[in-house]
């Protein structure tokens, strides 16, 4: 289950972030959020306000990939949580 704080962070990026799809999955003995954007410099206003600060609280291991498609100026950051 994801701890209150983490919880509390993902609902502060949904209500700041509605220019982005957020999704997320629970998956026995992990978490996979994704976050999907239409424009690239969305993703760099969301670094800015310390989206890596986010994963900072996590407990476990993750991996983080983001992905820019610059044809399409879309970007989407692929968040898996092995808790």
């Amino acid at each position: 289950m994801i701890a209150e704080e983490v919880s509390v962070m993902n609902d502060v990026f949904v209500v700041d972030t509605p220019h982005a799809l957020l999704t997320f999955e629970k998956i026995p003995g992990m978490t996979v959020t994704t976050i999907e954007t239409e424009a690239e410099h969305f993703l760099k206003d969301m670094v800015d306000d310390e989206l890596m600060a986010y994963f900072s609280v996590l407990d476990g291991d993750m991996t983080v990939a983001i992905e820019c498609n610059s044809d399409s100026n879309t970007a989407v950051i692929t968040i898996t949580h092995i808790e």
